[in-house]
């Protein structure tokens, strides 16, 4: 289907009142007729395209005209769900309650003790094969949910009679002092403010004088990745994209990976032409957009994010491109070391620990340690296109590279769906591509250079969340250094673009308790207003506090996990064991485990009512009595406490380190020598970790000194572990004795 003939899909229909767009049928068969026609195909044509806007129109339309003909939409009546016909009500069960309505109807005609006895056998039995036929049907369906929070929320949700209880989408919205009530009208505001939030912000930033590319100091080696396009690679990427939702053309990830092999040529073909002609297919530049709601008031509509989706096809592009930059990256060690979003071995939970390593180490040496957490505003969609192409020039990208890289940002369209509405197409003007595979890696080449704003404020970056660390042992050079280095720091800001928020910027002061301060000295500036200081900040989803010992993250991790388990407890009865499990580890465990190795290293104390929650849960769970005792149930259920998780961590991560360095940041493995590092003596203990000298009570809660010591008493591990995977079973089972 060529570009022109997606008015239906892209938003140039009649928008006169909302429309349902009705599903496919992804059935085996519908897909099994759908390759045979596929398969009978010809794509010569494409193969003799001017160019490639001209051949991919042509192998979509082919594509698009068979597909839907194999799988046509179907309108899908709303079913009914009550009584009877709750989707685990099977035709046996429907047969069996008829009867048992015949025998009570029988019985009150005439109530005897045998027709009684009859009727009363005959409910129990029904009863018994109703509440299976309902744990059957949820523990599919809670088991198909698996490593899906929303689906799985939605199934409890069914099961608590709980489908009702979110209020619909607003019928109308506040534009200022103008309210909008037509749907298609909704829409497009939607589009307009999603489409012009990027410039808006970068207007107010206003020019600033300088150039971006100043920062930038070192020459860069150019090297070539235009490297030709195999069928091989494009297949190992069709097979290992994600099976999220499909783009406006309706092509959903998992069918590509089902006929793969009927279409890898021509595709290779296209996606060879987009490389050598630096022109991707203008089809791949549509978005459909999906607001969703965050919070307040919901008839604004600033209150809502966009979800962006876009083309399975694009994204099989966009990492072919992808794998060529990031080897140009990799290969001149362009990447920041301390960025640690979207990059290979980097996490959340590595920025965390490095963090908190640094902030635990100046805490030793007795020093001040200001941490400033920066909220930039919708920076992603406020990336500058002639900024980012003058920055990969400095870093080496060719001509060519640059002209596609123009062609894949310049001219995209996005369209929003609401309530079933479609608004017209508007043009992006700034902001790299939600929901696309290039764009977080193009945000990061934006802002490397970052790190040269100032040499006095050491940056700990993840894509745009920034925090920013001085030290020193006195306080009035700490909060000059602070300002000074926040004024070169706001000075990049303002260059590149970005925007910003001081008022969800905030700044945390850590110190010893023998290091006392002068409150009113305690100012932090930045574009002439003055930062908040707090106790507590949040930072990659875990809350840090000044003395770094955790317990306001502990609190909240505890309040998550008491409402899982709340719900758990009212759903209980109609789950077998093996589902309570599947959703211990969706509501429960994901909040226990999540950087358990940063905020559970602390005093066992703010711990204890997480770990009360868990024998709670598997008391539940086992069908045990209030007051069983619990280790032998955790044994039963093969689950860790959460001081066992904690260790479970920690001694993977030490695994990584002394057997896999190669899979963590270059500085990790830096944090632990032997002790044959320190002496030559043959002693017994030469060849265990050496441990630091810990003077607070910080620092022997640092991943530092507890990998050291988990680390000694485990390493007989090694012996028997050939993989990680080895030891991860063997280490388990070890906490689990």
């Amino acid at each position: 289907m060529p570009v022109f003939q997606l008015s239906v899909l892209c938003g140039k229909s009649n928008m006169s009142e909302p429309k349902k767009i009705p599903s496919r049928r992804f059935n085996e068969k519908n897909i099994n007729t759908f390759r045979e026609m596929l398969a009978k195909l010809s794509w010569e044509a494409a193969y003799e395209a001017l160019n490639v806007n001209i051949a991919y129109d042509y192998f979509f339309t082919k594509f698009y005209s068979v597909f839907d003909q194999c799988l046509p939409r179907i309108n899908n009546s709303k079913k009914n769900t009550a009584g009877m016909n709750k989707p685990w009500f099977t035709t046996e069960l429907r047969k069996s309650a008829l009867k048992k309505n015949k025998l009570y109807k029988k019985y009150i005609q005439s109530p005897t003790p045998l027709n009684y006895a009859a009727y009363k056998s005959f409910r129990n039995k029904y009863n018994h094969f109703l509440r299976n036929a309902k744990r059957e049907y949820y523990s599919d369906q809670f088991r198909s949910s698996t490593n899906n929070i929303r689906s799985t929320w939605d199934n409890l949700k069914e099961l608590l009679n709980m489908k009702h209880a979110s209020s619909p989408s607003p019928a109308e919205f506040q534009d200022g002092e103008v309210k909008i009530t037509e749907p298609p009208q909704i829409a497009n505001r939607f589009n307009d403010f999603f489409v012009n939030v990027g410039p808006c912000l970068a207007k107010h930033i206003g020019d600033t004088i300088g150039s971006p590319t100043d920062f930038i100091s070192k020459e860069y080696v150019s090297i070539n990745v235009s490297e030709s396009v195999k069928t091989t690679e494009v297949l190992d990427i069709i097979m290992s994209l994600k099976n999220t939702s499909a783009g406006h053309d309706e092509i959903p990830a998992s069918l590509i990976k089902k006929v793969a092999s009927l279409i890898i040529d021509p595709l290779t073909f296209i996606f060879s032409m987009s490389l050598e002609s630096g022109i991707i297919p203008q089809a791949f530049k549509i978005a459909k957009v999906i607001p969703l709601f965050k919070s307040d008031d919901p008839i604004v509509f600033s209150n809502y994010r966009p979800i962006s989706i876009l083309p399975c096809f694009s994204k099989i592009l966009e990492k072919l491109v992808y794998s060529r930059i990031m080897k140009h990256l990799t290969t001149n060690d362009i990447l920041f070391e301390h960025q640690f979003g979207f990059r290979k071995n980097y996490s959340t939970y590595m920025a965390l620990l490095f963090l908190r390593e640094k902030i635990t180490a100046a805490l030793e040496k007795n020093e001040y340690t200001l941490g400033i957490f920066l909220d930039l505003s919708k920076a992603f969609d406020t990336v500058n296109y002639e900024i980012l192409l003058s920055k990969m020039s400095c870093y080496g990208f060719r001509k060519h590279v640059l002209q596609w890289i123009a062609n894949y940002l310049h001219n995209r369209e996005q369209f929003v769906v609401f309530n079933g509405v479609q608004s017209q197409r508007a043009v992006l003007k700034c902001g790299v591509p939600q929901g696309s595979i290039l764009g977080p890696l193009l945000f990061l080449i934006y802002v490397h250079d970052l790190v040269n704003a100032s040499s006095l404020l050491s940056p700990i970056v993840f894509a745009d969340d920034t925090n920013l660390l001085v030290t020193d042992k006195n306080f009035d050079s700490l909060i000059a250094k602070a300002n000074t280095g926040l004024f070169h720091f706001s000075y990049w800001f303002k260059l590149n673009k970005l925007s910003l928020n001081v008022k969800k910027s905030n700044f945390i002061i850590f110190r010893n308790k023998n290091k006392n301060y002068n409150a009113d000295k305690a100012k932090i500036y930045i574009n002439d207003s003055v930062l908040a200081q707090v106790s507590s900040a949040k930072f990659l989803g875990v809350y840090i506090d000044e003395k770094l010992c955790f317990k306001n993250h502990c609190e909240f991790v505890c309040k998550k996990v008491s409402k899982s388990l709340g719900i758990i407890k009212r759903v209980k009865q109609h789950l077998k064991k093996s589902t309570l499990l599947t959703l211990y580890y969706s509501l429960i465990y994901s909040h226990i485990s999540y950087c358990n190795i940063i905020w559970a290293s602390t005093y066992s104390s703010y711990l204890q009512a997480i770990h009360r929650c868990q024998k709670s849960f598997v008391r539940i769970a086992t069908n045990s009595s209030y007051l069983a005792p619990t280790k032998p149930l955790f044994k039963q259920l093969q689950l860790l406490t959460i001081y066992e998780v904690n260790k479970y961590q920690t001694g993977v991560l030490m695994y990584k380190v002394i057997c896999l360095p190669a899979s963590l940041p270059i500085f990790f493995p830096s944090y632990f020598e032997f002790n044959s590092h320190y002496h030559t003596h043959s002693t017994r203990r030469k060849n265990d970790l050496h441990i630091p000298f810990c003077r607070t009570s910080v620092a022997k809660f640092s991943f530092v000194y507890q990998g050291a010591v988990l680390w000694n008493d485990i390493k007989h591990f090694l012996e028997s572990s050939f993989s990680i995977n080895t030891f991860k079973t063997k280490f388990k089972q070890y906490l689990q004795t």
